[in-house]
C-alpha cells in the first residue's frame, strides 16, 4: 500500500508510520504537513497519470483540520481530477458533522482520533482501498439509470447534475409508469436498465403502484429508488416493504446524494444477484465477502462466526477477523432481540431465507440497529451447513424515523395549542378586563387586593399561553429592546425568596451594554430554567452566580484566539464579527459527565427520576437563545460545577421609555367606535372600557351585522375594533368589505390567536394595528392612540390606467 499522509503533527505522523509498517512492512508512506503541500503533490500525481504513468499512491490519509485549511479541499481536488486514489479522513471524536461532510465530498471512510487510534488503522485503510477499487471496477461500465418523472424541468436539472458530478451514470427518462414498464420489458440497443428512479407522483399511477407491478406482478429484477417529498414517512416505509432499494427525500442538497444512492442501489443489486448463485462457486462467495461494503457474516450450524468481511470488523469494533471467528453471534445481539434472531437462524438452517431488523453491540460497547438479509449455504455435499447474512447498519434510518415521529407529535401538539389558544385568550381577556375595572371602582383595600390578585393570575395565565404557543412555534416572539441586566436582577430577587436558603445568589453585571432585541418573558424564562437547573445540582447548598460582560469580535479574532472566547472554542463554536452580551450562569454543584453534556440540550433528555422532570427545560432554553440569534455553550466537569455561557448580539436601539408611569397620554378626543367580536362577554367588556373613557360605542356579534351597522353610520364611525376569527364572515373578509364601503376606514385588529403569516398578510392590506388578546386597559388605550395617529394606505387600483 502506497500512502500520501497529510498531517501537521510530527508525533502523530511517526506513530502512524510505525503502526502501518508493523501491519505490513511493504507499506510506503509519504508525509506532507500542509494543505498547500498536499495540493501541490496531487497536481504532480495528476500530471503523471495524464502522461500515462502509474500513480505513485494508492490512498490519501488526511487530517481534517490543519493550520492552513481543511482536508476537504484535498478530497475535492482528487475527485475533480478523477484520480485513482482512495481517501480516508482523520477526525476528532464526536465530530459527526465533519465526517458527513467528508463522505459527501468523496471520502471512502474515516477514522476517529481516539487514543491509540493508529493501532487499528491498517484494516480500515485496506477496507477503504478495496471498496474504492471495487467502485472503480464497477464504473468501467456506465450505470444506466431510468428516471420516471413527468416534470421536464426536473429531468433537465437531473441530467445537468449527473453530467457534471457523476458522468458514469447514464440517464434515460420517461414520463409515466406505463412507459417505464414498456422500457423494462422491451429489449433496447442501449442495454438493460440498471437502476430505476421513481418520482412518487406520476400521471397514471403513483410510485408504490408501479413498484408493486414491477416486483410482485411482473417479477422484474431491477433496483428501484423512490423520490419523495418532505415528511413522506408512510410513503418511504411502504416503498421499502414493496422492495425499493432506497429512497431520496427532496430536501436541500438532495441531488448531491443522488449519485451515491444510485451507485449503492446498483452495487447492492449486483451483490444480491451474485448471492443467489453462491452454491456455484466458493470463489464467488469469497469475492462477495471481501468486497461487499456491508457486513457479510457466515455462521456455522452451531451459531458461531465462521467468516466475516472487513465491513463486519468495523461494525463489531474489532481490528482483525481473529477476534470474531469462533465466537457465538448471539453474544453480539442485544437481549431483547435474541429470540427473534434465533427464530431467523432456525428458519434459514431449515432451508429458507428471511429478513430481520435488530440491535447489536460491538466489542467496544457501541450499539447499532442492523438489517440482515439471511439465506442458507450448502457445503460440498449439498447439505445446508451455513447461515449467510448480508447486514447493513440502519441506525441513521431508525433515528430519522424516530425524529419523524417526534416531529409529528410536536406538530399535533402545536395544532392543539393553536386551537385552544383563541378561545382561552378570549376568556382571559374578559377576566383581566373586568378585574381591572373592578379594582378601579372598589374602595375597600381588602377587596381591591382580591381584584388585583385576579388580575395578576389572568396576566400570568396569558403569559403561559403565549409561552405554550411559542414553544409549539405557533406564535411569533416579540422583538423589542430588552435590558438583560434588569431581567437578571428580577430573577435573582425571585430566587433569593424561593430557593433553598443554603444557596447563595450573587451577581457581577459588568457589561457595558446590556440591551438586546427580543422577548423579555422568553429570556427571563430561560434565565429561570438555567437557575433552577443549577439549584437541582446543589442539593446541599452552594453558590449560584450571574455575570455579564461585553465582548467585541473582530475579524482577527473570529477563530477563537480571544481568551474571553475559550468556552466557545472548546465547544467548536465560532461567532461572526460584532458586539455580544456574554451572560454566564455558574453553580458549584455536582457537574456533568461528558456523555450528559453531549445530550443536555436534547428535547426530553433528563437525568432526573421519572416524574421529576420533562426534559424540556434546557431544550427550551436552547430554542430561546437560537430564536434571539444567540449561541449557548457550557463548561462542566463531574464534581466541579457547571457554567452556562449565553451570547446575544447587542442591540443598537435604546429602551423605549414612552410607556413609563410618568408618560403623558396623547389626547385624541371622543371617538365613535364599532366593536366587532363574536364572544359576548369580551364584546361587552370592550364596550364598557371604551364608554368609561368617554367614547361612543356600537357593537356587532359578527361580520355581517358589523357591515350593516357600518353601512348606516359609516360617516360617524372613527375606528373599528375587529375580531379576527368569527363565524359567518371572518375578520379579513369583513375588513375588505368595510374598505369597499369607505376606503379610509381605520381598523384595529383584535386576535386571540392567529398565525403570524395571516397577521402579516392583513397588515399588508392596510390594517393599522394588532391587539393580541388578552390585553390590559393600558394596552387598549395605547393601541387606539397609535392607530388614530396613522394614515390609511390607499387601495391599489385594479385599472393600470
Amino acid at each position: 500500500m502506497k500512502v500520501l499522509y497529510l498531517e501537521d503533527n510530527p508525533g502523530d505522523a511517526d506513530l502512524t508510520r510505525r503502526a502501518l509498517r508493523k501491519a505490513d512492512p511493504e507499506t510506503a508512506i509519504e508525509v506532507v504537513g500542509t494543505v498547500a503541500g498536499a495540493l501541490a503533490r496531487i497536481d504532480e500525481v495528476a500530471a503523471t497519470v495524464a502522461r500515462g504513468g502509474p500513480s505513485p499512491f494508492d490512498l490519501v490519509l488526511l487530517d481534517m483540520h490543519l493550520p492552513d485549511g481543511s482536508g476537504l479541499g484535498v478530497i475535492s481536488r482528487i475527485r475533480q481530477l478523477s484520480l485513482p486514489l482512495s481517501a480516508v479522513v482523520l477526525t476528532g471524536s464526536g465530530d459527526e458533522e465533519s465526517v458527513l461532510t467528508a463522505l459527501r465530498a468523496g471520502a471512502d471512510d474515516y477514522v476517529a482520533k481516539r487514543p491509540e487510534y493508529w493501532t487499528g488503522l491498517y484494516p480500515v485503510l485496506a477496507s477503504a482501498l478495496e471498496t474504492f477499487r471495487s467502485k472503480v471496477k464497477l464504473r468501467e461500465r456506465p450505470i444506466r439509470l431510468l428516471y420516471v418523472e413527468p416534470n421536464v424541468v426536473d429531468v433537465q436539472l437531473m441530467r445537468r447534475h449527473l453530467a457534471a458530478q457523476a458522468p458514469f451514470i447514464q440517464i434515460e427518462s420517461v414520463a409515466s409508469g406505463a412507459e417505464a414498464l414498456d422500457r423494462l420489458v422491451t429489449p433496447d440497443p442501449a442495454g438493460e436498465v440498471d437502476v430505476l428512479l421513481l418520482d412518487y407522483r406520476l400521471p397514471d399511477m403513483n410510485a408504490l403502484e408501479l413498484l408493486k407491478e414491477i416486483h410482485q406482478v411482473r417479477k422484474l429484477d431491477v433496483p428501484a429508488i423512490v423520490n419523495t417529498g418532505l415528511g413522506s414517512e408512510d410513503v418511504v416505509l411502504e416503498a421499502l416493504k414493496l422492495g425499493a432499494a432506497d429512497y431520496l427525500v427532496k430536501s436541500a442538497g438532495y441531488l448531491d446524494r443522488l449519485s451515491l444512492v444510485v451507485e449503492k442501489a446498483f452495487y447492492r443489486s449486483r451483490v444480491e444477484r451474485e448471492r443467489k448463485a453462491l452454491r456455484e462457486s466458493e470463489l464467488r462467495l469469497r469475492t462477495i465477502i471481501e468486497t461487499d461494503p456491508e457486513c457479510v457474516l457466515v455462521l456455522g450450524a452451531d451459531g458461531r462466526i465462521a467468516e466475516v468481511n472487513p465491513a463486519g470488523l468495523a461494525m463489531f469494533e474489532v481490528d482483525s477477523a481473529k477476534a470474531l471467528i469462533g465466537k457465538p453471534f448471539n453474544d453480539f445481539v442485544l437481549p431483547g432481540y435474541a429470540e427473534a434472531f434465533r427464530e431467523l437462524f432456525d428458519k434459514v438452517m431449515a432451508g429458507s431465507h428471511g429478513i430481520l431488523e435488530f440491535r447489536v453491540r460491538g466489542l467496544k460497547g457501541a450499539e447499532r440497529w442492523v438489517d440482515t438479509h439471511a439465506a442458507a449455504m450448502a457445503d460440498a455435499d449439498g447439505r445446508i451447513a451455513y447461515f449467510l447474512g448480508i447486514t447493513r447498519d440502519i441506525t441513521e434510518r431508525k433515528r430519522s424515523e424516530e425524529r419523524m415521529q417526534q416531529t409529528e407529535k410536536m406538530n399535533a401538539f402545536g395544532q392543539l395549542a393553536g386551537g385552544v389558544a383563541h378561545d382561552f385568550n378570549n376568556q382571559l381577556g374578559a377576566i383581566l378586563g373586568y378585574a381591572e375595572m373592578l379594582a378601579e371602582r372598589i374602595d375597600d383595600p381588602e377587596l381591591r387586593r382580591f381584584a388585583a390578585s385576579i388580575e395578576k393570575a389572568a396576566k400570568r395565565s396569558a403569559e403561559l399561553t403565549h409561552n405554550l404557543l411559542t414553544f409549539a412555534r405557533q406564535a411569533p416572539s416579540r422583538s423589542i429592546p430588552v435590558d438583560v441586566h434588569l431581567l437578571i436582577l428580577e430573577t435573582s430577587e425571585l430566587l433569593e425568596r424561593t430557593i433553598d436558603k443554603r444557596i447563595i445568589v450573587s451577581s457581577m453585571l459588568a457589561a457595558r451594554s446590556s440591551i438586546i432585541l427580543g422577548d423579555p418573558s422568553q429570556i427571563q424564562n430561560a434565565l429561570l430554567n438555567l437557575a433552577l437547573n443549577a439549584r437541582d445540582a446543589m442539593p446541599e447548598g452552594g453558590t449560584l452566580h450571574f455575570s455579564t460582560e461585553t465582548i467585541t469580535i473582530e475579524l482577527s479574532e473570529a477563530n477563537g484566539f480571544n481568551p474571553d472566547l475559550l468556552p466557545l472554542a472548546d465547544a467548536g463554536v465560532l461567532l461572526s464579527e460584532g458586539t455580544y452580551l456574554h451572560v454566564s450562569i455558574s453553580d458549584t454543584g455536582t457537574g456533568m459527565a461528558d456523555e450528559v453534556k453531549k445530550r443536555i440540550f436534547e428535547p426530553f433528555f433528563t437525568t432526573k427520576p421519572v416524574g421529576s422532570g420533562t426534559g424540556m427545560g434546557l431544550a427550551s432554553v436552547f430554542g430561546t437563545v437560537k430564536l434571539h440569534h444567540g449561541t449557548i455553550t457550557l463548561t462542566s466537569a463531574k464534581g466541579h460545577g457547571t457554567t452556562f455561557h449565553l451570547y446575544f448580539p447587542v442591540s443598537e436601539k435604546e429602551m423605549d421609555g414612552s410607556l413609563g408611569a410618568s408618560g403623558a397620554k396623547r389626547h385624541i378626543g371622543r371617538l365613535h367606535i364599532l366593536v366587532v367580536d363574536d364572544e359576548p362577554m369580551l364584546r361587552e367588556l370592550l364596550a364598557d372600557l371604551l364608554i368609561q373613557e368617554g367614547h361612543s360605542v356600537y357593537t356587532a356579534s359578527n361580520g355581517r351585522e358589523a357591515l350593516k351597522i357600518f353601512q348606516d353610520a359609516s360617516s360617524k364611525i372613527n375606528l373599528v375594533v375587529l375580531d379576527m376569527i368569527m363565524p359567518e364572515l371572518g375578520g379579513r373578509e369583513t375588513y375588505r368589505a368595510l374598505r369597499a364601503i369607505r376606503p379610509d376606514v381605520k381598523v384595529l385588529l383584535s386576535s386571540g390567536y392567529t398565525p403570524k403569516e395571516e397577521i402579516q398578510g392583513i397588515l399588508d392590506e392596510g390594517i393599522l394595528g394588532v391587539l393580541h388578546k388578552p390585553y390590559t386597559k393600558r394596552l387598549l388605550e395605547d393601541a387606539i392612540h397609535s392607530v388614530m395617529e396613522k394614515q390609511v394606505k390607499p387601495l391599489k387600483s385594479s385599472n393600470p390606467a
